[in-house]
Order: C-alpha cells, then structure tokens, then sequence
C-alpha cells in the first residue's frame, strides 16, 4: 500500500479510476480479502507506473521541442544580424546552422527511442524537462565537434563531406542522432595516435 501511495503521490494527471481502485483494495484489506487486496493494489501499481512513464516521457519530449524550436529562433536571428554569408567553414551562420542540425537529429533520436526511456517516480517536471534539454545541448555540441573534426581533416575524410552544404547538415543531423558516433570517432583518432606514436618509437629505436 505505501508504494502504490508514494506512485499516486507522483502522478499529475488525475485519475478518479485509479482512486476507486486504490479505494476497493482498501475495502478488501478491511474485509479481510488480503489475496483479492493484494491483486487489486498491484494492478493499481502497475497502471500508476505506465501513467507515471507517459507524463514523464511527455513532459521530457516536449523539452526537447521547445529547445530545438530556441535554438532555432537563435539560429534566424544569427543569421539575419550577423552579416557573415555562412560561405566561411568557421562562420557563426555555418556554425549555428550545424547546430541547428545536430538539435534536430537530437530530436529524432529522442522520438524513436521514446518509448525505451526510463523516468524515475520521484523525478518532478523540471527534472523531465532539464534533462530532455541537456540531451539537446549534447546533441548540438557533438555535431559541432565532428564538423570541425571534418573542417581540420582529422576524420571522415574519405567521404568528402565539404563539397556539398547537404553532406555537412547531413552528418550534422547524424551526430546528433546517434550518441555512439562521436566517442567512436575518438576512439578511432585515438587508435591511429597510438599506431603513429609507436612507429615513431621504432624509427628511434632503428637509428
């Protein structure tokens, strides 16, 4: 009973057929009916959970809606005041419009796998709506940090990406889908450090 009280307590939404719920199993207790009790209150805890789950995930996407939607405000307004052609690989224009990709595909990634999210019960909404924006910023700064990993030529450049606008917001897009693209460009850069600093070690080691 004090679990399914703490899961009533965390939820916003009301839900007069849960408390008729929790009320019969109540009734039953008294009844002295514990097995009847016991599965009425555990089906109540299970619905309170999935209510709990949904009004987290709700308020944790629509965060990330409302950042992606400031970033790209801030985006027309860098591009409408700045003055830069976004033609220069390091431009606030080309920047924030690389930003702006990497939020989008942020969005997505959150989209798809929406329903894998796990909310805490005791999470409050602005624990759902900070941590849905934080996934967002990530988003951005990973796409950031790949298109300059492409502009200084230290990874992707086999795919010639710089040739078209569409290749770099498409990477953009891609580094903020996806939360492994960036760590494994590092580990590989890592790697290939690695391998030089060995063959650099041999060629001393020779002379």
């Amino acid at each position: 009973m004090s679990k399914v009280n703490a899961l009533r307590s965390a939820t916003v939404l009301q839900a007069e057929s849960i408390d008729r719920e929790i009320a019969r199993g109540i009734y039953q207790c008294l009844e002295g009916d514990l097995k009847s009790a016991g599965h009425t209150l555990d089906g109540v805890g299970v619905r309170l959970q999935n209510l709990i789950n949904i009004q987290g995930r709700l308020q944790y996407q629509i965060s990330c809606l409302m950042t992606v939607i400031l970033v790209a405000i801030l985006f027309v307004l860098i591009r409408k005041f700045s003055g830069d052609s976004g033609d220069e690989a390091l431009s606030s224009v080309r920047l924030a419009s690389v930003a702006l990709c990497g939020a989008v595909g942020g969005f997505l990634s959150i989209s798809v796998g929406l329903r894998k999210l796990t909310i805490d019960p005791d999470a409050n909404r602005l624990i759902n709506a900070l941590a849905g924006a934080s996934r967002i910023v990530i988003a951005m700064i990973g796409s950031i940090f790949v298109y300059l990993l492409i502009v200084s030529k230290l990874a992707l450049t086999s795919l010639n990406l710089l040739d078209t606008d569409a290749g770099i917001f498409a990477i953009a897009m891609a580094a903020g889908f996806s939360e492994k693209l960036v760590p494994d460009i590092l580990r590989r850069l890592s790697i290939h450090g690695d391998d030089e600093k060995g063959r650099d070690e041999d060629v001393k080691s020779d002379r």
